[in-house]
């Protein structure tokens, strides 16, 4: 009979652990908490020792065990230990729990390699909440740098794509090289058509997932100007025709005739907090075909960094 009553009470309360995980889960779901907020965090000493005392406590080495100890001695962090220790110890200090799936926090910290040569005195190690804990994010962003392409090929792999919405679509973006560098280029020159409007569209951007700024930034080049133009827009859509936003982007430095032919010439800095959701960033090139043939190059994209101050 006891054991009939202990079984019974045993099925109720598996039945009744359910709506409560629905009831968690929801509320996790609906959570509204500071998404992105600028988290930002530099270990100090009594992190430092934190991390020592674990990497000790768990080393199955003498070599691993010195290692351990030498964080605390030396207040730096091993390329070996950073991903999972730091984020024990920000778990320890920043609950998850107060924050949305998808916030972010950097924390900055001294870096040595794992012969204990020391490598820099500020490096930046990102993390994203992920629910149940925070976990480690390698890099801050999205970068491309062209150098994956193959010569005279079309610029349209990793997400990148080319559209040519004008009359003449013999023109398009294609990689190119020069002295062991890759870049995306376009020109008129030797069209047949009469007139381009050219794009090259970058992959998705998820302006409301970023982990450190919205920001963007590349470099360009011109050669031989004679009046075509490169411009650089916001659109919802990877496809320019189907786009209902089309934001010119005005705080650019593009490459000019003033500038040496061939040269990169960095954007700038380019903000672009003011957008929401997913966008893709496209470079609209625009020619008359028999009368401007401007060449321009387009290289290094750079999309969610911390400007440097």
């Amino acid at each position: 009979m006891k054991f009939q009553y202990l079984l019974l009470m045993l099925m109720v309360f598996a039945v009744a652990c359910e709506p409560l995980e629905d009831i968690q889960n929801e509320l996790d779901n609906s959570y509204t908490g500071p998404v992105n907020e600028a988290l930002e965090y530099d270990l100090v000493y009594a992190d430092y020792k934190n991390i020592s005392e674990r990497v000790v406590a768990d080393a199955t080495t003498e070599e691993e065990a010195q290692m351990g100890a030498k964080i605390q001695e030396d207040t730096l962090l091993f390329a070996d230990v950073t991903e999972y220790y730091i984020a024990r110890v920000i778990e320890d200090k920043v609950q998850y729990g107060g924050y949305a799936v998808g916030s972010m926090m950097k924390v900055n910290y001294r870096l040595a390699d794992n012969t204990g040569a020391f490598l820099e005195d500020t490096y930046s190690y990102y993390l994203k909440n992920t629910l149940n804990s925070w976990a480690f994010r390698p890099d801050a962003g999205y970068e491309y740098d062209f150098e994956d392409g193959t010569d005279y090929e079309v610029v349209d792999q990793n997400g990148w794509g080319i559209y040519n919405v004008g009359g003449s679509t013999d023109r398009e973006w294609a990689y190119r090289s020069y002295g062991g560098n890759r870049y995306a280029q376009i020109s008129a020159y030797g069209g047949e058509g009469s007139g381009y409007e050219a794009w090259m569209v970058s992959p998705e951007l998820d302006l409301d997932n970023i982990y450190t700024a919205k920001n963007i930034k590349f470099e360009s080049a011109q050669a031989y100007d004679n009046g075509a133009t490169l411009k650089v827009y916001v659109l919802d859509n990877h496809d320019p025709k189907e786009a209902k936003v089309m934001v010119e982007l005005e705080d650019v430095i593009i490459a000019s005739s003033s500038d040496n032919n061939y040269t990169m010439i960095p954007s700038g800095d380019i903000d672009i907090s003011e957008f929401s959701g997913k966008v893709f960033i496209g470079f609209l090139y625009t020619a008359e075909g028999d009368t401007q043939t401007t060449t321009y190059q387009v290289d290094n994209f750079v999309f969610d960094y911390e400007i440097e101050k």
